[in-house]
């Protein structure tokens, strides 16, 4: 409770400061709602990339497929031979070439292995 009354007591003092100094309300509204959208699409940024470094991580150590299996990701009908596995993309090639694909989908949707060692 204290926390709370401390901080509308903070945002009322600045609310008035900004008055009193001649500022105008919906411009600080405007300024206020700019910096939580940048903010917003920045954690989105920072999640995607992080959730494709984890997932980097977690290929290596429970090593659910290597280098030179074949894999078949069952909901977008693709298969392809594993060429890297990177911290953030894994490579695959297929007969029309190589395309990599985001390590977090490898948790997301079914992969088959075609052919484990």
């Amino acid at each position: 409770t204290k926390r709370i009354i401390m901080g509308a007591l903070y945002t009322f003092m600045i609310l008035l400061l900004v008055i009193i100094w001649g500022g105008d309300l919906n411009n600080l509204w405007v300024s206020i709602g700019s910096i939580l959208g940048v903010i917003a699409i920045g954690f989105f940024a920072i999640w995607s990339i992080l959730s494709n470094i984890v997932a980097g991580i977690i290929i290596y150590t429970i090593n659910p497929f290597k280098i030179t299996d074949t894999l078949v990701l069952v909901e977008k009908e693709v298969t392809g031979k594993v060429i890297d596995i990177g911290l953030i993309y894994t490579k695959l090639q297929d007969k029309d070439g190589i395309f990599t694909v985001p390590n977090n989908v490898f948790f997301q949707q079914i992969v088959k292995v075609k052919n484990p060692k």
